[in-house]
């Protein structure tokens, strides 16, 4: 095995392991000993080692480590695997960047305009990258050493590819499996590369997503109050609620606290004159899964909930969540207050 390891790291918190370690082959199959002690494939490490082809720093999980050894695959790390001669004579950092933008310049307009319509471009990475908290199966926590180039060169048929670099460690990756934070709900969740994120206002979880485009927003004019709603259901109410000359504007916003991050709320609609709040809810799988079967409420649904009714109590409110199947209900209770 020539291959020089810089480090391994523990992608759980990390931090670089400092106890003596060493590849060792049993039989057939290679193995990473630490303290005496074999490591199973249930584990968090990750190793980071010289490309013995282009003398670059490449990081990847342990298990992808091992198997590259035992297939006898590590002569070429991923991003000069298919690289040519001409390549292969080119070892340093700033050779192949510059390459990179000397290729890029020769291309033609046509083949530029279709690559931009697919990857992420630098000003839009530097708008997400504070959303992004991990890298390729969380063996990467990105800092201020990591820069994105979105035409790093590549000899396939693709030509380019975007690349994470860390000049200061000499490291050149493709990122894979980004884990990022959903802005809407708060929970992690991960995505196989980066243009799938292209030209998205928000960062959103799938099942947030899903919401987003389904309740496109719009705006209504009403006792000269401009409304928002987001389905035509909610558009038929606040018609009715025009014809039966019932007050009615978009609901206040609501500050709570939810996994220690504050979150502001705001219920669809406010009766005015009636002091009630209305939240629309249609018949959609999502709201299916998490609102009616109080069994799948979800911890950020009640916190939503709890304070919106510390918020009504404090006001003398009344609350209600609106489905179309007591929609008819609650005109009746409008009409009779």
């Amino acid at each position: 095995m020539n291959l020089e390891i810089i480090k391994i790291v523990d992608k759980k918190n990390n931090l670089e392991i400092k106890d003596l370690y060493e590849i060792k082959k049993f039989t057939h199959i290679y193995k990473l000993i630490i303290n005496n002690k074999q490591i199973t494939k249930n584990n968090s490490l990750c190793i980071e080692y010289k490309c013995s082809n282009c003398k670059l720093n490449n990081i990847i999980t342990l298990n992808i480590f091992l198997r590259k050894l035992n297939k006898n695959n590590v002569k070429y790390c991923n991003l000069c695997k298919n690289a040519d001669s001409s390549y292969q004579t080119k070892n340093t950092l700033e050779d192949k960047l510059l390459e990179s933008t000397q290729n890029w310049e020769n291309e033609t307009h046509n083949y530029k305009d279709k690559y931009n319509l697919i990857y992420m471009t630098d000003d839009e990475f530097i708008k997400i990258k504070d959303k992004i908290k991990s890298v390729n199966n969380d063996s990467i926590i990105l800092n201020n050493n990591w820069s994105y180039m979105y035409n790093f060169v590549c000899y396939n048929q693709q030509k380019f590819n975007p690349v994470l670099i860390n000049k200061s460690e000499n490291t050149i990756i493709k990122p894979y499996n980004i884990k990022f934070n959903c802005e809407n709900c708060g929970e992690d969740f991960i995505t196989k590369n980066l243009a799938t994120h292209k030209n998205r206002i928000k960062i959103l979880c799938k099942d947030c997503s899903m919401c987003n485009k389904i309740f496109k927003v719009k705006h209504i004019t009403i006792f000269g109050n401009k409304i928002k709603y987001n389905s035509n259901y909610e558009k038929r109410f606040l018609a009715w609620c025009e014809e039966n000359n019932i007050m009615v504007k978009n609901g206040p916003e609501i500050n709570y606290v939810w996994n220690n991050k504050n979150y502001k709320y705001n219920p669809n609609f406010e009766i005015i004159d009636k002091n009630i709040l209305l939240d629309f809810k249609d018949n959609h799988e999502w709201h299916k899964q998490n609102i009616v079967n109080l069994q799948l409420l979800s911890s950020k649904f009640e916190q939503k909930n709890k304070y919106t009714n510390i918020w009504c109590k404090e006001n003398n409110y009344l609350f209600y969540i609106i489905f179309p199947k007591n929609l008819s209900e609650i005109k009746k209770k409008l009409l009779s207050l």
